[in-house]
């Protein structure tokens, strides 16, 4: 045997075992953490990127004045009172606000009169009669027409959007607007008010509603004190200035001389006043036609356009589809499109409604294309010199997909300038010390591949 057989292998010492599980456990462990924090940085850079929404531009811009509010209510509603291409419907709530009631010091005809104001509650909003529902056709111009002066004006608020519960902007689409006015001295029914809310409506109802208590009282004479001011709140599309809802609220202050009767005769007769608060609601329904601003299809695919029409007589109408370019998509007369050919560009879809004596349309950019299912970038990471410049290149995934445009960002000019040369790739060009993120964005889906740049002197 030679001397190599006849060596034996010394064994590991104990404490070299304990030491080399330590060794590999410890590089286990920082593979695993680098393995997480690598998908991690792939989960955090990599994907969609978020462009910035376009500002678009209102119709009229927003009133910053009461009397500019005022003025602005009144044009929209004019201009809404074309009544076939929108309809209204009106609904009322009352109600007698229990916490204002005062009767003296008497508790049991306080809380009599409460139990009372519980059943008039009940029945107030009946007493309206029923909520006004249209339809497109219908006369509607002695509902809701601002006729208020400019004098009348109080205070006014107008936003872009409203905050929702978590104080973020939402419907920024809309003007909402609050206007104060001057209460109507006047209750000859010829006032601006009384002509614009139909106030004339509330003496009536509450004329009503008193006679619900004659059977327990009998009502010697009451006063309406008619509010100081009035609440008007609205809600208008910023880029049609169409209105969509327009609110009154207003709280008059009724002071009645009573006298009960039968088995509650022994109350002789008393004062009573509270507060009886009205809030009246007009919503606009306005004609029209809608359906998806894009589509992406494959070749070959055969799906159904989705359109909802706002009509309510679903016999005098009809709805057209035309496309721009046959030999990319079609489009039959039930809506249905068929993708053709693969192009870059869109086949434009005309949807067409003819209502009432008018024309809406809609239209939707339809794409034949092979999609991007994501986007690689040469370089992840860059050290630069100031003034250095380097090419980065894009790769778009599938290969064989129709639109390869990439679109190229910089998180801050300042530091590293983007510029771009032919399509995938861009020559970045070193400005300033510090660290960016140059972004590499798929047109297709807006997939986006980042490399991070330090740039040092």
């Amino acid at each position: 045997m030679s001397d190599n057989a006849e060596k034996k292998t010394k064994p590991i010492s104990q404490k070299k075992r304990i030491a080399l599980f330590v060794l590999i456990s410890t590089a286990a462990m920082l593979i695993c953490i680098g393995v997480v924090i690598g998908v991690a940085f792939s989960l955090i850079t990599d994907g969609v990127y978020e462009f910035p929404e376009d500002i678009k531009e209102s119709k009229t811009q927003m009133p910053t004045d009461a009397v500019g509010m005022l003025m602005y209510l009144t044009d929209v509603t004019n201009s809404a009172f074309n009544n076939n291409i929108v309809y209204i419907n009106t609904s009322v709530e009352a109600e007698i606000k229990k916490d204002s009631i005062e009767c003296g010091e008497n508790k049991n005809m306080l809380n009599l009169f409460k139990h009372y104001a519980d059943g008039m509650d009940d029945s107030l909003d009946e007493l309206y009669g029923e909520d006004f529902t249209g339809k497109f056709g219908d006369g509607f111009d002695d509902f809701w027409r601002i006729r208020l002066d400019p004098s009348d004006c109080i205070s006014g608020e107008c936003t872009e959007g409203r905050q929702n519960d978590h104080d973020e902007t939402v419907d920024s689409d809309n003007y909402f607007i609050n206007l104060k006015t001057k209460g109507q001295t006047t209750d000859d029914g010829e006032g601006d008010i009384y002509k614009t809310f139909h106030m004339s409506d509330d003496k009536k109802t509450i004329d009503k509603a008193f006679k619900l208590l004659e059977k327990a009282v009998t009502i010697n004479d009451y006063s309406a004190t008619v509010p100081d001011c009035f609440e008007i709140e609205a809600k208008i599309n910023r880029f049609t200035d169409r209105p969509e809802y327009i609110v009154l609220k207003q709280t008059f202050h009724i002071t009645l001389n009573i006298t009960f009767k039968n088995e509650l005769k022994s109350l002789g007769t008393q004062t009573v006043s509270f507060d009886y608060s009205v809030r009246k609601r007009c919503d606009y329904i306005w004609a029209g036609i809608t359906c998806p601003e894009t589509l992406t299809l494959q070749k070959g695919d055969n799906v159904s356009l989705d359109i909802k029409a706002t009509l309510n007589d679903y016999s005098d109408y009809t709805v057209d589809f035309k496309t721009s370019n046959k030999k990319i998509a079609t489009v039959d007369d039930l809506g249905y499109i068929e993708a053709i050919s693969e192009n870059e560009k869109p086949a434009i879809i005309t949807v067409t409604l003819k209502y009432l004596g008018h024309e809406y349309t809609a239209k939707c950019e339809v794409f034949v294309r092979i999609p991007v299912e994501k986007i690689e970038i040469s370089e992840k990471e860059l050290e630069m010199k100031v003034g250095q410049s380097k090419e980065l290149t894009a790769f778009i995934k599938p290969d064989d997909a129709t639109d390869k445009d990439v679109i190229w960002l910089t998180d801050d000019r300042e530091i590293v300038d983007v510029n771009k040369d032919e399509p995938g790739s861009t020559i970045i060009t070193a400005k300033s010390v510090g660290t960016v993120i140059i972004r590499a964005v798929a047109d297709d889906g807006h997939y986006q591949a980042i490399c991070t740049v330090t740039v040092t002197e």
